[in-house]
């Protein structure tokens, strides 16, 4: 990501992905009082391909940033006193997103890739109730209805620039029922999206993981790490946690079956794993 000579994503194998998990060089990325640590960003990508990864050792990996950090949390340290200013700032910095996004959508429709695991893209309305992007609240909140729209629709286009491709979301981890909020993930159900919830060692639902209508599947997310060392959090010991880590899991079972039936879409795929899991609920 930082080379600029490097004009595409780098296609990695599996043994060298121990390349990855040993670079503990402190991960700096710019918010908006400057510059900071963000150490446990870079051990938490590592953790998802090791997971995807593990028993397909001939698969490529490649990462694909569309970074969301903080989003839309900066945005008014762009703000002036200008209402229509701001507006504007807020509507520039979503149509970047999507881009970045419909860009990464249309690399894989290109090259083919078959598997995508994605964080929670974990926007929600109130996200946009910004301070500064209206005269009072009524029209604060007409805005953020409006930009919320504009990203969810901009969002689903996107994904369906790449509609092989399965994307695996994984489904975040606020204990809540995602059917309750206006979450991005309730509005994409599309055929070749799955979301993913977490479940602990004895694989019953993690008390963490968010669940409800939306989520199509739970998965273990608890593993003991071997390339990558997560110590982002005290809690964690070297072992894979939250649905950040269920996502990769249903991922690497994708990745198996395309491994037997490369001839499969996207949809078949993301059917034959809903198909094949129990469905007691959040039990073996």
């Amino acid at each position: 990501i930082a080379n600029p000579k490097i004009k595409e994503p780098v296609a990695l194998s599996w043994k060298e992905t121990d390349s990855i998990a040993v670079m503990k060089a402190a991960y700096q990325m710019p918010n908006a009082s400057g510059v900071y640590e963000q150490k446990g960003r870079l051990d938490h990508g590592s953790m998802a391909v090791e997971l995807m990864l593990k028993g397909n050792t001939h698969v490529h990996f490649m990462a694909l940033d569309y970074n969301q950090y903080n989003f839309p949390a900066w945005y008014p340290a762009l703000f002036t006193t200008d209402i229509v200013h701001n507006q504007h700032v807020v509507d520039s910095l979503i149509t970047i997103f999507i881009n970045s996004f419909r860009e990464m959508a249309e690399y894989c429709n290109r090259y083919k890739v078959r598997v995508v695991e994605i964080n929670s893209i974990g926007a929600n309305e109130k996200d946009f109730y910004l301070k500064g992007c209206g005269n009072d609240s009524a029209e604060t909140k007409e805005f953020a209805k409006k930009i919320f729209a504009k990203l969810k629709d901009g969002m689903t286009k996107a994904y369906l620039k790449a509609p092989n491709t399965l994307y695996i979301n994984s489904a975040g981890n606020d204990s809540i029922n995602i059917n309750s909020l206006p979450d991005m993930i309730n509005f994409i159900h599309m055929p070749n999206i799955l979301i993913a919830g977490a479940l602990y060692k004895d694989l019953h639902k993690a008390s963490y993981s968010n669940y409800g209508k939306g989520v199509g599947i739970f998965a273990p997310a608890h593993f003991p790490l071997q390339l990558v060392k997560f110590n982002a959090y005290w809690w964690l010991h070297n072992e894979s946690g939250g649905t950040s880590a269920a996502a990769p899991v249903v991922a690497n079972l994708a990745i198996q079956i395309l491994e037997l039936n490369p001839n499969l879409i996207a949809a078949q795929v993301k059917q034959l794993i809903i198909n094949g899991a129990d469905k007691e609920p959040y039990e073996k």
